[in-house]
């Protein structure tokens, strides 16, 4: 390995990014090619440990755009493909939490990135009983304001408990009540 020395004087920084560019694009005599894939390869063994870490990944979650990462987060529950539930509390969560504007751009940035959209894939994996209500859920557009008709709600309420108790929460008054 050899020892290198910072000259007396140091380049200006333009000077300095000219000769680093070159060096990236392999034109530059003094920085061979071969120089440059054998350091940039330790640099990725060096971050290599880093990409597997779990941590990792919520990092890369937490630094993108909310819409974005709602949505990748809906496509992992979507692909775990397990028996049960439990893996689908992100979708209704998502859902049901945030504003009808960040929806639609959850739902934007779905079709985006993977070029489908989030109702199709609800559609193709979830079973029956439960597709017709999440799909409901991600595609309707709630109304978020804090004017409520309390005989409406009282009403709704009732249906809701009554549909609970006989355990037939496919009915279309139960996933139109729960989607609006």
């Amino acid at each position: 390995m050899t020892t290198h020395k910072l000259p007396q004087t140091l380049p200006p920084p333009t000077e300095d990014a000219e000769r680093l560019k070159q060096a990236f694009d392999g034109s530059s005599p003094s920085l061979p090619k071969f120089f440059i894939l054998l350091y940039f390869s330790r640099f990725l063994c060096f971050l290599f440990p880093f990409f597997l870490n779990p941590g990792f990944h919520a990092v890369i979650l937490w630094m993108t755009d909310p819409p974005e990462r709602d949505a990748k987060l809906e496509r992992d529950a979507l692909k775990l493909n397990k028996k049960g539930v439990q893996h689908l509390k992100v979708i209704v969560e998502i859902a049901c939490t945030t504003s009808p504007h960040h929806l639609m751009a959850v739902r934007q940035a779905y079709c985006s990135l993977f070029a489908c959209s989030f109702e199709e894939d609800i559609a193709s994996t979830i079973p029956q009983p439960l597709r017709k209500l999440l799909v409901g859920l991600v595609s309707s557009y709630r109304y978020d304001k804090e004017v409520v008709d309390t005989v409406l709600a009282e009403s709704e309420a009732s249906q809701l408990h009554e549909a609970f108790k006989t355990k037939q929460l496919d009915h279309d008054h139960v996933v139109w009540i729960l989607s609006t």
